[in-house]
């Protein structure tokens, strides 16, 4: 640590791997206790090696600003400050944060205003996880975990939550948020989500144009005609597709790709495991023998990228 410590009012970028929490203190201290800043540090990668016993988290003073110039932030380990040391005077300055979530670490930083009005205006990529992938983030509910971050900042472009209890309710969430109207890429990679949701979501985010979830599943109960004829052209900027499964896939999901694909005109490329590949042409060739009118549009999307 005596050597980052030397170093740390020149560095431009850091990652460190943490063995114990109990050293992340002197990250931002010294070992007499003297504050340590990285004044022109613009990038930060937080991760730990092994999981400790509970400890007492450190905090910093109020005037004690380490990372004033920081840009890119990620902390794919539990939140090791018990304050909101990590965000300091980088709210004109942070573009890019993924970080891992837990109660703790949410009550925190709604508790502190970290994020409230807008302060984040250049924050545009936005990825967060649970702590613990079993846990469902315990004891938050969906309103809460939601609500807090989608207003992470005012305008996000990227966003992604791999939380693994993501449910395809939470979707009516996303387009009500003021927050998102200029989203361009949504990865929900642990969602399963289902056709009523998705329409009225990019009925509403008008700058979409990619989305990653787990399955998309049909539940309009509506014929392709009816699909076309009442949501076309339901969005224009729609390009790309991917599905994150890891199962066999069904007609169903099929279906929901090819509806898509029908009111979504500039929708031409779609990630599916490759092993979907013969499944998904032979679906897509009996769709046109049925719907002929729409040959030119189904054509376009049986030709696409696959996952390998």
């Amino acid at each position: 640590m005596m050597l980052l410590h030397k170093s740390a009012r020149s560095l431009l970028s850091l990652e460190m791997q943490f063995h114990s929490k109990t050293h992340v203190s002197y990250l931002v201290s010294g070992y007499d206790g003297s504050a340590i800043e990285y004044p022109h540090l613009y990038k930060l990668v937080l991760s730990e090696w092994t999981i400790d016993v509970p400890h007492r988290k450190p905090s910093t003073g109020n005037k004690h600003i380490p990372f004033p110039k920081l840009k890119q932030l990620s902390v794919d380990m539990e939140y090791p400050f018990s304050d909101e040391t990590l965000f300091k005077g980088n709210s004109r300055t942070l573009e890019c944060l993924m970080m891992r979530l837990d109660p703790i670490t949410i009550d925190m930083l709604r508790t502190s205003d970290t994020f409230a009005n807008g302060q984040y205006a250049k924050l545009r990529n936005v990825s967060v996880k649970s702590l613990d992938p079993f846990s469902e983030v315990q004891s938050i509910s969906d309103y809460i975990y939601t609500s807090f971050v989608l207003k992470i900042s005012p305008a996000l472009q990227v966003f992604i939550d791999n939380a693994v209890l993501m449910d395809h309710s939470k979707l009516s969430f996303f387009h009500k948020c003021p927050n998102l109207t200029g989203l361009r890429i949504l990865n929900l990679p642990e969602m399963t989500v289902h056709m009523s949701s998705l329409v009225p979501l990019l009925k509403s985010l008008r700058q979409l144009e990619a989305v990653e979830c787990k399955y998309i599943l049909d539940d309009l109960g509506m014929t392709a005609d009816c699909v076309r004829s009442t949501y076309y052209p339901l969005s224009t900027r729609l390009k790309f597709l991917s599905l994150a499964a890891y199962e066999d896939a069904c007609d169903d999901v099929f279906r929901s790709i090819v509806l898509l694909a029908l009111v979504c005109p500039a929708l031409m490329r779609c990630h599916m495991p490759h092993d979907w590949r013969e499944k998904f042409n032979s679906y897509v060739d009996s769709t046109i023998e049925s719907f002929s009118l729409y040959q030119d549009r189904l054509s376009a999307i049986k030709y696409i990228e696959y996952k390998v």
